[in-house]
């Protein structure tokens, strides 16, 4: 609770994952969260995602189901400043619940 991590991005590639932290900081330069095939039934909950220099949340490979709940994206800045929060480019299925976006 109420955390601050820096370091590398998160690689998730596993069914049915929690990840759950009220009031915690991802403070990351590159991408915050990378999701595999088998990434199904994934839940990230309560955290504030910031300082991402590419695209905070990336799906390069088909089949992940991943649903965000309260969470916030500040300060990212996306490739090109285009400020991108997520890179879709397969055929995974995100779902959105009470998100903010600040810059």
């Amino acid at each position: 609770r109420g955390r601050n991590f820096r370091g590398g991005g998160i690689y998730v590639n596993r069914p049915n994952v929690l990840i759950e932290c009220d009031g915690c900081t991802l403070d990351l330069a590159g991408t915050h969260f990378r999701f595999g095939s088998e990434a199904k039934g994934v839940t990230i909950r309560g955290l504030s995602l910031m300082g991402a220099s590419t695209s905070s949340l990336l799906f390069h490979e088909d089949g992940a189901e991943v649903t965000f709940e309260d969470c916030t994206w500040i300060n990212n800045s996306g490739l090109k400043d285009d400020g991108a929060v997520a890179d879709l480019n397969s055929t995974s299925s995100v779902h959105r619940m009470r998100l903010w976006a600040l810059h």
